[in-house]
């Protein structure tokens, strides 16, 4: 005798159904973060490249202020150095009018007023036909040594 029998099943298949829309749309969301994942590595590398860039700038930037403080050190020295030459230059020429001045009132009489008026006389000439007031100083100091007797005289 033959048995036969029938077994039914019954799926509700309407499960199989929303899962596979879910997946269809899980999957189209992991394509657009795959999308948004490429992109944000393509602009992390942009701001590596930028911020490696900014390092090479700031590193040129204090190169550069360095060779400014450099020049700054430098012109502050020559101002210095000049500065220096310039009094000692001004400091050497009151010598040299005071040594031919006191040489010069060796041969005038004691009055502080004529060997002012004739420091004056020397500063004046200097200034009309050139030279130094030292230089003009000698010159009346010869002129006395001749004969003049006054400061208009030796001028």
């Amino acid at each position: 005798m033959t048995d036969v029998a029938e077994l039914g099943f019954k799926v509700d298949a309407r499960q199989v159904a929303s899962a596979k829309q879910e997946l269809a749309g899980l999957s189209s969301e992991a394509t657009k973060a795959g999308a948004s994942a490429d992109k944000f590595s393509g602009n992390a590398s942009k701001a590596s490249t930028a911020t490696a860039q900014l390092g090479m700038s700031a590193e040129r930037s204090a190169m550069l202020m360095g060779r400014l403080k450099l020049a700054a050190v430098a012109a502050g020295l020559a101002v210095a150095a000049a500065f220096t030459a310039s009094m000692n230059n001004g400091i050497t020429a009151a010598r040299e009018f005071d040594a031919a001045l006191a040489e010069t009132s060796t041969l005038m009489d004691e009055s502080t007023g004529s060997l002012d008026a004739l420091g004056a006389s020397a500063r004046r000439m200097a200034r009309e036909f050139g030279g130094t007031a030292a230089h003009q100083v000698s010159g009346c100091y010869q002129a006395i040594s001749a004969g003049a007797r006054t400061v208009k005289q030796a001028e």
